[in-house]
């Protein structure tokens, strides 16, 4: 009776580390970031990155300042969001681009005002997977700064 009690002990001994082991590999740390463009931009070039430069969030560090890509530290479902906005009649055209591939497009402009754009795209993404957004060749045009240009995105869930 005692050795089938000590061994009842040990396998509820050893199903509490199991346990505790798998909470550890799912526990995911919060990944978020939204970064800005601060200034205009006069000229954009073919297949130009946008570069933003004025980081608000990045937790998780998913986002790389230095060359204006978002990298999934995960496997995961995204939300991912973009807005852009041309100067005073002049137009832009912008793709969201995942590993070399647009998957998303945002117009702005022709207009006596101001006017954005603004495309919300739900992505499973690979760990390492990259996102960033770049000016499409076939148009010309000014991109607006002063904060009105974005770049955001946050993991939903693992998968």
């Amino acid at each position: 009776m005692n050795q089938t009690i000590n061994h009842f002990i040990q396998n509820i001994g050893q199903l509490s580390q199991n346990i505790a082991h798998m909470n550890q590999n799912i526990s995911v740390q919060p990944i978020a970031f939204d970064a800005r463009l601060s200034h205009g931009i006069a000229s954009l070039g073919d297949q130009q990155t946008i570069v933003y430069d004025k980081i608000v969030t990045n937790i998780g560090n998913g986002y790389d300042s230095r060359n204006s890509y978002f990298s999934a530290p995960v496997n995961g479902v995204y939300m991912i969001a973009v807005s852009g906005m041309a100067e005073h009649n002049e137009y832009i055209e912008l793709s969201i681009v995942k590993n070399g591939t647009p998957i998303g497009f945002v117009r702005s402009g022709f207009t006596n005002d101001y006017e954005s754009g603004t495309t919300v795209l739900p992505l499973f993404l690979a760990k390492g997977d990259m996102i960033w957004v770049r000016h499409v060749s076939s148009t010309l045009g000014k991109i607006h700064g002063y904060g009105w240009n974005t770049f955001s995105g946050f993991l939903i869930a693992t998968v």
